[in-house]
C-alpha cells in the first residue's frame, strides 16, 4: 500500500490482496451498519453501542435505548461513504495492477472510524481481549485458535492503516519538486 498526501486529500494505492481485504471489510461494515443495535449480535452491539457510560450516568432503559438509536443513526452516513469507496475500488484487476482510492481530507476521520469499527467488530466476534492484543511472538500466536489468529492479524493490519492515514492527514501537503530541466545546448 502506498499513501500519498494530495493538496485536498489522500490517495491510496493498494495491491490486489490489500484491495481485496479492504473491499471485504467495507462490504461487511455496510451490511452491519444497517442492522439496528437491538438486532445485532450482542457482542458486537456491546462493542459499538456500549451502555457503560449510560449506566454510570444513571440513565433509564428508555434513555439508553434512545442513545443507542442516536449512535446508530450516526453510522448511516458511513454506509453511504462506504458505497462511494466501494465504487472507487471497483472490480479488482485480473493482473497485478494498482487499485486506487481517493479520499477528501474531510473523509479521513470517518475512514479511520469505519476501520476502527471493524477492528472492534472482529475483536468482539472472536473474543479478542487485551491478552490477545498483546501477543507479540509466533509462539504466542500459535497458541491461539486459528480464527483468532486470522482476526488478530486483520486487526493489526487495520491498526497500521489507521496509523498511516492519521499521519498523512496531519502532514501538510508539500508538492513534489520537479527535476530541473537540463541546460540548453
Amino acid at each position: 500500500m502506498q499513501l500519498t498526501r494530495e493538496p485536498e486529500g489522500l490517495r491510496f494505492s493498494f495491491n490486489r490482496i490489500e484491495a481485496s481485504l479492504l473491499r471485504r471489510v467495507l462490504e461487511e461494515l455496510k451490511t452491519q451498519y444497517r442492522i439496528a443495535p437491538a438486532d445485532l449480535d450482542p457482542k458486537i452491539a456491546a462493542a459499538w453501542y456500549s451502555t457503560q457510560g449510560c449506566e454510570g450516568l444513571g440513565l433509564s432503559a428508555e434513555d439508553t435505548r434512545l442513545w443507542q438509536e442516536h449512535l446508530h443513526e450516526l453510522k448511516g452516513p458511513h454506509a453511504q461513504r462506504i458505497e462511494g469507496w466501494l465504487q472507487q475500488l471497483g472490480t479488482l484487476p485480473a493482473q497485478a495492477g494498482a487499485v486506487l482510492l481517493r479520499l477528501d481530507l474531510a473523509e479521513g476521520d470517518p475512514f479511520v472510524t469505519i476501520l476502527n469499527d471493524h477492528r472492534l467488530h472482529l475483536a468482539a466476534r472472536h473474543d479478542i481481549g487485551q491478552p490477545e492484543m498483546e501477543v507479540r511472538t509466533q509462539e504466542e500466536m500459535a497458541k491461539l485458535p486459528g480464527r483468532q489468529q486470522e482476526a488478530l492479524l486483520e486487526i493489526h493490519i487495520l491498526a497500521w492503516l489507521i496509523e498511516v492515514t492519521l499521519e498523512a492527514m496531519t502532514t501538510p501537503f508539500e508538492p513534489e519538486e520537479e527535476d530541473p530541466a537540463p541546460p540548453p545546448g
